[in-house]
Parts: structure tokens; sequence; C-alpha cells
């Protein structure tokens, strides 16, 4: 959201700056303020057709911005004419009216028809009329490929630009022909990032991704970067090594995704460096020259080939990353799924075994005295399994909402613990259960899950007592970087060794159902509410010497 609000507040600024810049120039045309028309003396006048063109291309930005589409399209259509008709004009070398059609022209610096406008501003505005009538199309591949163009007219700006800086006339006039005036370089280099801003901003509206595919773009500026270079390099005497800038093109690869890219940059930039060595003014000796020029291409060929080397790397691990987060996704789906089939299918499984329940609770009322011994004996069994099973659903039931409640508080363990406690009075008191309950720290977490975590240690601690001995419970924690590590320990009969590792799976028994009440999903639900919250449990035990369950609570 944030990128398409700055996208579109890019556009509509260049449009209006590129709206501005025509209504200046034409103002000054018609009002004969040669300030306006002309940034120095010396330099080449903005022709009028130039500004009316910038004048239409900012209000064609603002119209395809809007979705405007058939006044996008008349505007650009015009421009893209006065551009085809002015190239026609400077190939063909005739006159077709077009140059002083609106306005006589009485200011001919570096002009060699008047009132024409350059043959690199006519192709920028050919360009820039083909770029904005495909983004009115909408389809993504037409966007990016409008993208593309736009940093060819940025391009071509900028070269013509940076030519009036280092005073390099081929660089903004071609041979003899009326030359690009610098706030006509100034105006392009505006218009194509807006036209290149407005692509993106296209892209954005087309995918449903919020990172579109920049390659495409960036590796038109990436040329245009690399020509201005080359435009340096030419302007300076061949001793200076000017070839080594041309590394921070391959650098700037690293924003490209393709890794074949890197490899035409890298061939690219070495040509330019090559060519620079017989195009470049002399004022060294050859062989300074030479090592200078394959030093710079030695240094652009390792750098491409680490860059494409890490973007192999790359590519690796974010396809590994892809893979994992489909991976989690699907697990996650799983989980989900395998929860609600576990809460529907206890929930309708209550139905006919609370059927079962009261008419053997019925039957058992009305028929027990005309039953024998052994057909109380059955009648007491079938009552006892269903009750059985009754609490093994509800178990599940329990088992599968762990987690619902999706809000983590502030919870005090030691207040929590005295709640409890108070609670489990009259377990407690019955068996003289006593604890040893240290300073234990505030957690962020579910309430009723934590909660249900130090019940059940403690009641299976109270439950798996020794005969001879009062249950001692002892609760500690310990205050980790990440996480805080909590310990009940009791001094019960203990667990073997052998079966540490399975009693935390769901409905896995010890002992027999005559030695211990219970359905032996306590310890699952245990295990579930700790990785809840990002957390591990085991559990250290010795047989008739008690147990320590140990469990860890990542901190919020």
């Amino acid at each position: 959201m944030k990128q398409t609000i700055a996208l579109k507040t890019t556009v509509l600024a260049i449009s209006l700056l590129c709206l501005i810049l025509g209504v200046v120039v034409l103002f000054g045309w018609y009002t004969n303020n040669v300030k306006f028309i002309q940034v120095l003396p010396m330099f080449v006048p903005m022709q009028y057709n130039t500004a009316l063109g910038f004048l239409l291309a900012g209000i064609g930005l603002l119209s395809v911005l809007k979705d405007k589409k058939i006044l996008g399209k008349l505007l650009f259509l015009i421009i893209g004419t006065i551009g085809i008709l002015t190239l026609f004009e400077y190939i063909i070398g005739v006159n077709l009216g077009i140059d002083e059609l609106m306005m006589e022209h009485h200011i001919t610096v570096e002009t060699s028809h008047p009132g024409r406008m350059a043959p690199n501003t006519a192709l920028c505005f050919l360009l820039t009329a083909i770029a904005m009538f495909l983004p009115l199309n909408k389809g993504q591949k037409a966007v990016q490929i409008s993208g593309v163009i736009g940093s060819m007219v940025f391009g071509l700006g900028l070269v013509a630009f940076v030519g009036y800086l280092i005073d390099m006339e081929v660089t903004y006039g071609w041979g003899k022909l009326t030359n690009m005036a610098v706030h006509t370089a100034l105006g392009f280099m505006a218009l194509g990032m807006g036209i290149t801003s407005l692509s993106i901003y296209k892209e954005f509206q087309t995918l449903t991704v919020s990172n579109p595919n920049n390659d495409f773009w960036l590796t038109g500026y990436a040329f245009s970067v690399a020509l201005i270079i080359f435009f340096i390099d030419l302007s300076l005497p061949l001793g200076i090594s000017a070839g080594t800038l041309y590394v921070l093109i391959i650098l700037f690869a690293w924003f490209i995704r393709r890794r074949y890219i890197t490899l035409v940059l890298a061939l690219f930039t070495t040509l330019l460096v090559t060519m620079g060595y017989f195009y470049s003014e002399g004022g060294a000796e050859t062989w300074m020259v030479i090592s200078n020029r394959s030093f710079s291409i030695m240094v652009i060929c390792v750098v491409a080939r680490l860059l494409l080397l890490i973007k192999k790397k790359n590519n690796e691990l974010e396809l590994t990353n892809a893979q994992m987060d489909l991976n989690l996704v699907e697990i996650k789906n799983k989980n989900r799924e395998l929860e609600q089939f576990t809460y529907i299918a206890s929930h309708d499984l209550q139905e006919p075994l609370r059927t079962v329940i009261n008419f053997t609770d019925l039957f058992e009322q009305q028929y027990k005295e005309k039953l024998d011994e052994e057909g109380k004996k059955y009648l007491h069994f079938i009552s006892r399994a269903s009750k059985r099973m009754s609490l093994l659903i509800k178990g599940l039931l329990d088992y599968s909402r762990i987690g619902q409640n999706k809000e983590r508080i502030k919870i005090d363990v030691n207040k929590m613990l005295n709640d409890l406690q108070v609670d489990l009075h009259a377990t407690i008191d019955e068996t003289g259960t006593s604890f040893d309950i240290g300073p234990l720290p505030k957690i962020r977490g579910f309430k009723v899950e934590l909660r249900l975590l130090f019940q059940n240690l403690i009641h299976n601690a109270i439950k798996f007592r020794k005969d001879v001995e009062k249950p001692h419970i002892a609760i500690t924690a310990k205050d980790k970087i990440e996480y805080y590590e909590l310990s009940v320990k009791d001094n019960g009969i203990g667990i073997a060794e052998e079966h540490q590792k399975k009693i935390f799976s769901i409905f896995q028994r010890l002992h027999a159902q005559k030695e211990y009440e219970g359905t032996g999903i306590g310890l699952a639900h245990c295990k579930k509410i700790v990785e809840l919250h990002q957390g591990t449990i085991r559990v250290s035990s010795i047989p008739n010497c008690g147990s320590e369950f140990i469990f860890t609570i990542k901190k919020f």
C-alpha cells in the first residue's frame, strides 16, 4: 500500500513538472522571453514543438494514471506523430511544415532547421508515445516493456545532460543536426522516471503479489549509466583508468534477479572498456594504457563471477525457503483439518455414547435385581467402559481446543499456582501433599492453557505417589536469554527410561486402568501447550526416585 502511494505521488509530481516545463517555455516563445527558452545564450533553445510535447506528455501521464484511456491515447498519438514526422524530415531531407506550424522561430543557436527539434528529442517523444500506449492495455508484459522504454528515455536524457557537464557535444548533438537543449535533457530524465514509475504502479495493479519483477527497467537504467561512464571515459586522457567505474554497474546488477543479465552487463561494460581504448584521446604510454584497460576488464570479470555465484546460492536459498513455506502451509492446513476432524468426530460420538450410558443406567435401575451375578458383572463392565469412553472423547475435545484462544497476556505464575492450590485443596489435604515453590517469572502466554499445564503436572505428581511417602512437589524456574526454563519435580514412583519418550503421545498409558485411573492424554496436553508457547518439554526420572518435568516457555 505504501509503495503504490509513493509511486502514484512520484508520477503525479513528474507529470506536473513536465506540464510546468512545457507551459513555461511556451510562455517564453509567445512573450519573446529568451530566459525561458534558453538556459544560457550559447546553448540551443528548447523548440516550440518540444515544449508542446512536454505539456502534452505531462497531461498524458496524468490521464494514464487516472485510467482516462481515450484522452491518454489521443495525447500520446499527437506526441508520437510529432516525433515520427520530425525523424522522417531528417531521414528523407524534406520539410513537412510542422517545425514552425504554431510559431515562427527567432532563436536558431545550434539549430540546423529553424523550429525543428533535435533528432534525439524526436526519438525520445516517439519512445514516450509507445511507452505510454502500452500500460493502457493492462497486460503485464506490456507494462514491463513500458518500464524498459522509460529507462531508455531517461538514458537518452542523461547522456545529453552529462555531455553538457563534460563538454562533449556528440552526446547531445547528432552530427550537424539540431542539438538537444540542456533543459530538454533534464525534462526527458524526469519523463523517463515518470514512465518507469507509472509502469511499476500499473504492474502492482495487475499482480496479486507485492513484489513485481523489476529486472527489465533496472537493466535499462544500468545500460544508461554504463553509457555515461563510457562518455566520461572518452573525455579523459587514456592514462586515467576510468574503466574501473564500470564495476559499479556490475554491482548494481545485484538488484536484478536474473543471473544472465549480470553476464550481459559484464560483456557490455567489457566492450565499452575496449572501445574506450580506441576512441579516447592519447596522453599516456601504450603499456600503461593496456595495463589499465586489462586491469579494468579483469576486475569486471572477477566481480561479475563472484556476483553470479552469490546469486546462484541466493536463488537456491530462495527456492528452499519457498518450498519450506509451502510445506509449512501444507502442514498447518493438515493440522487444522485434523483438529477440526477430531473436534467434529468427538462431538458427534458423544451423542450415541450418552444414549448408551443413559440406557445402561436406566437398565441397571430397573432390572438389576432380576440379573444373576454374571449379568450384573457384564452390566458393570458396559457401564464402566462407556464412562471411560466418554472421558476419552472429552479428552480429545479438550486436546483439539488447546490454542484456540490466541490472546497472549502477562501471567504471574506464582499467583496462578496459589489459585491452583486453592482449587485442588481437597486432593492436596487428602494426600498430605506439600509444595516447595520458588520465585517464578511473569510470563506472556495463554492463561487457560498454562493453568492446564501446571494442573496436569501437579495432578500426575499426586496420582503417581509412593504408598509409603507423602507427595512433595518442587517448582522452580531459570531465566535464560530467550526463554524461561521451568521445572516440576516430585518424589513419586518415577518412570523407567524406556518409557520416557512415549509418555507425551496421546492415549499412552504405562499402568493398568485398575492401578491408576485416567485417559493417558494429560501429558499429551502438556506437550501441545508447551509447543504452543514455542518451547520443549522433557522428563528426567529414575524408578522409585521421583520425576522431574522440565519445559521451556519462549519470551514474548
